[in-house]
């Protein structure tokens, strides 16, 4: 070989290798773009608008796009082309999922309805699987109008592009979830407040609408100032007192505090409190929810008036009145109760059993009144509340009662027990002067 060819060849290998330099200078800076516009902190979806943009002017693709992978085909998500967004093209999913693929759509049979559904001219595609997370079933797809657009080169760029893509399509996705909790927490009901809990004294730093439509504070005037400002609450009740454990403690927790608006108006705040913690596991801020309990308080506090005086009515008769829940468990009873049916040991309390109850009466009765009748042994509440005239017995302490009992709408069973002693006797009397009357000698008339 001359010394001119030899020096030729030379050159021709120098040209080449400086091709190859300028092509992966060139990947290289579309790569250090492309990360450029993924971290630039621009709007998830411009980021990833322009990842996108990128990796077609790299790739030489006219349209790329990303979409989830279905049974049936693929859903366009985002692309370079606005109008795709949101359309199913149907295709094998196998196509998608293979590791990676380079394809033409005219030369394989199974792309035929890729062909028929995708709305631009399709002829050359470049694949590659997108794993955002481990539930995830997406896919990146290139594609060009023209066939044979595609090499194994540009499949091996893909893969390279593709971890950047994957991490602008994380951003876009926390930004959305992000922006789903914002619109959730500003739309609710229930007040929501922040506080510093790196500061002493836990200033509020961040306050939504519904915080300051339930306390009458604006943003202005509650941020920087510790949330106690709204406390009704004596110093040293018990409720205060758990709360301000919690917050030494940095702690979790559910309390019901009296609190007052700006306008002195008190109301029944029920608050929950909770820790956030950084990235590095050390708390950050403590987050508290408050919501208006005061109808609910109020109605609980009638509810228990109602009850005291339906107890104080109850407990004020000599017959007794007993509610048994549908599982056998005592829910109420009378001090009538209590003494018509002495129960050492269960005293009838509730949550105790009606059976255990029972049997305790039964074990205290004297060896010497015998025994009660069976219906009452070992009484069968369901049968007692279809008889709806009653079971009369005689008790050990020469007390005559009538026993009945009704089901309620919540499937409990009332039983009372009247003592009907009284009546018993008086109507005895009754007789006994009737018959007096009929064997006398003498005409009566009235």
């Amino acid at each position: 070989m001359s010394q001119n060819e030899t020096l030729r060849e030379a050159l021709l290998e120098i040209e080449v290798l400086r091709r190859r330099e300028r092509e992966v200078l060139r990947e290289t800076e579309a790569l250090l773009e492309i990360l450029s516009i993924t971290t630039s902190g621009a709007r998830p979806a411009r980021a990833l608008g322009l990842a996108l943009e990128k990796t077609a002017e790299v790739l030489g693709a006219e349209l790329v796009m990303i979409g989830r992978i279905h049974a049936d085909g693929f859903m366009i998500e985002s692309a370079t082309s606005r109008d795709l967004v949101g359309t199913h093209i149907s295709v094998d999913p196998g196509f998608l999922s293979k590791p990676r693929n380079v394809l033409d759509t005219a030369q394989t049979s199974k792309l035929a309805n890729w062909r028929q559904t995708c709305p631009v001219p399709t002829e050359s595609l470049l694949i590659s699987p997108l794993r955002v997370s481990d539930a995830d079933q997406r896919a990146l797809v290139c594609a060009h109008s023209e066939p044979r657009r595609f090499s194994k080169k540009n499949l091996n760029l893909l893969q390279r592009i593709i971890q950047l893509t994957a991490q602008a399509l994380r951003a876009l996705e926390l930004s959305s979830q992000n922006a789903l909790l914002a619109a959730v927490i500003d739309g609710s009901s229930s007040g929501f407040a922040i506080a510093d809990a790196t500061r002493d004294d836990l200033p509020l730093v961040f306050v939504i609408e519904a915080f300051e439509t339930l306390t009458g504070y604006s943003r202005e005037e509650a941020v920087g100032q510790n949330c106690r400002f709204l406390s009704a609450e004596p110093s040293n009740s018990p409720e205060r007192n758990r709360l301000r454990q919690a917050v030494k403690d940095r702690a979790a927790g559910r309390f019901l505090l009296r609190n007052v608006k700006k306008d002195g108006t008190l109301f029944w705040n029920e608050l929950s409190l909770f820790p956030v913690y950084d990235s590095n596991g050390v708390l950050s801020q403590l987050v508290a929810t408050q919501t208006d309990a005061t109808e609910r308080v109020l109605a609980e506090e009638n509810t228990t008036t109602a009850r005291a005086r339906l107890r104080d009515v109850l407990d004020h008769t000599n017959d007794a009145y007993l509610m048994v829940l549908s599982d056998g468990t005592v829910a109420f009873a009378n001090d009538g109760t209590k003494d018509m049916f002495k129960a050492t040991d269960t005293q009838w309390e509730p949550g105790s059993s009606f059976s255990e109850n029972w049997r305790e009466y039964i074990s205290g009765m004297p060896a010497s009144f015998g025994a009660l009748p069976d219906e009452l042994a070992d009484p069968d509440l369901d049968a007692l509340c279809q008889n709806p005239l009653g079971i009369r017995s005689n008790l050990a302490d020469g007390r005559q009662v009538l026993f009945r009992a009704q089901r309620t709408g919540e499937n409990a069973i009332v039983v009372s027990a009247t003592d009907t002693t009284a009546i018993r006797n008086t109507e005895k009397l009754l007789r006994q002067r009737a018959a007096a009357v009929e064997n006398a000698q003498i005409g009566i008339a009235i």
